[in-house]
C-alpha cells in the first residue's frame, strides 16, 4: 500500500460501521428508502509541493462513482521502467510503461474495497472479470488478470470494457468469496498502462458526463480531484 506524506484524512469514527471496513453503508440521519447506499472511496494525488495528499470520503455506491475507483485489483502488474510494480504499491508519482512503450508519470490513484453481495442483497452488485493467459496473444495477459467489468482493454483495433467482452469462456465474470482491494489510475496524459501485460486504458474523467450531474453530486465527485491538474471546467 502506498503511504501518506501529506494528508487530508476524515476521522474513522466519523464513518458508520460497514463504511470503516471499507464496505458500504446508507447515508447517517435519512430514512432506509430514501437514503442513498454509500461507498468509502479513497483518492491520492501529486500535491503542488511535490508530495502526495490524500483523502477518504463517503460517495454514493454507484457506476458512476465506482469506475473511477476500480480497474485493477490489489495483485495486478502494472509493468514500469524499473520491473513490474504491483497496483497496490503505486504511489502519485512513480513512472510506468505504457502499450506504446512510452514513460508515463502517476498523478492520480483511486481506491475502493468491493465486498462480497451474495448474503447482503440490498448492496450494489459486484463483481469482476477474469481473463485468462494469452487470451489476446502471447502474454496477453501474462497469467490470468482480474480487472473490474468497467475497465477498458485495448483488444485489437478497439478499447472495449471488460466486461462486455466477457464470454464465459477465455473472459468469466465472477462473483469473489471475499472483499477485494481496487484501484485505478490517472496518468500525466491519458495512455493504456500494461496489466500484467494487457493494454488498460488510464482513467479520464467524462467532463460532459460529470455536467449531467446535479450540483451537489458534481461537487462531491469533482472534490476527488482538486488537487489534480485536470480542470472540469474545459467541456
Amino acid at each position: 500500500m502506498y503511504m501518506p506524506r501529506t494528508a487530508e484524512r476524515v476521522s474513522a469514527s466519523k464513518f458508520p460501521p460497514l463504511a470503516r471496513r471499507g464496505e458500504v453503508s446508507r447515508s447517517v440521519g435519512r430514512s432506509p428508502q430514501s437514503a442513498p447506499l454509500m461507498r468509502k472511496y479513497a483518492a491520492a494525488c501529486l500535491s503542488e509541493d511535490g508530495g502526495i495528499s490524500e483523502m477518504e470520503r463517503l460517495a454514493p455506491a454507484t457506476p458512476d462513482f465506482e469506475q473511477a475507483f476500480s480497474a485493477f485489483t490489489h495483485s495486478t502488474q502494472i509493468y514500469a521502467p524499473g520491473g513490474p510494480i504491483q497496483a497496490s504499491d503505486l504511489i502519485p508519482g512513480d513512472v510506468v510503461t505504457t502499450a506504446s512503450g512510452q514513460e508515463r508519470r502517476v498523478v492520480w490513484i483511486g481506491s475502493m474495497t468491493g465486498v462480497p453481495t451474495m448474503e447482503q442483497p440490498e448492496l450494489p452488485n459486484f463483481k469482476l472479470v477474469r481473463i485468462s493467459a494469452d487470451t489476446f496473444g502471447l502474454d496477453r495477459p501474462m497469467g490470468d488478470l482480474t480487472l473490474a467489468p468497467s475497465a477498458v482493454i485495448s483488444a485489437g483495433y478497439e478499447d472495449i470494457s471488460a466486461g462486455d467482452r466477457a464470454d464465459g469462456d477465455s473472459i468469466c465474470q465472477l462473483m469473489p468469496q471475499s472483499s477485494v482491494r481496487m484501484f485505478h489510475v490517472m496518468l500525466d496524459r491519458p495512455a493504456h498502462v500494461l496489466a500484467n501485460g494487457l493494454p488498460v486504458a488510464s482513467y479520464v474523467p467524462n467532463t460532459r458526463f460529470v455536467e449531467t450531474m446535479g450540483p451537489n453530486r458534481k461537487a462531491l465527485f469533482t472534490s476527488f480531484f482538486e488537487n489534480t491538474s485536470f480542470n472540469f471546467a474545459e467541456v
